[in-house]
């Protein structure tokens, strides 16, 4: 199975991500989210395709650097609707 996901823009506090940060926490976002899909499976609802115009992730704790950072919005979004075990759209 074949899998497109497509971010147009992920909205962070200001400042808190500049530079070449920002190519790590998107190298590690994408590494993490396809790990997630890889080994847990994408959600039911999302198996005949589909987008959804924003997806809310809330606050998030998180400790380390941008790829951190990457990875922790990696889980929040697929647990928060990607994944098998997550509410679908």
């Amino acid at each position: 199975m074949e899998i497109h996901i497509r971010i147009d823009r992920l909205v962070l506090e200001e400042g808190l991500v500049r530079g070449e940060a920002r190519a790590q926490l998107a190298a590690a976002l994408e590494a993490e989210l396809g790990r997630l899909l890889a080994e847990g499976g994408l959600h039911s609802g999302w198996l005949a395709g589909g987008a959804v115009p924003r997806l809310l992730a809330g606050p998030m704790a998180w400790e380390g650097g941008p790829a951190e950072l990457g990875a922790g919005l990696a889980r929040t979004v697929y647990e928060g609707g990607l994944g098998a075990g997550g509410g679908a759209r």
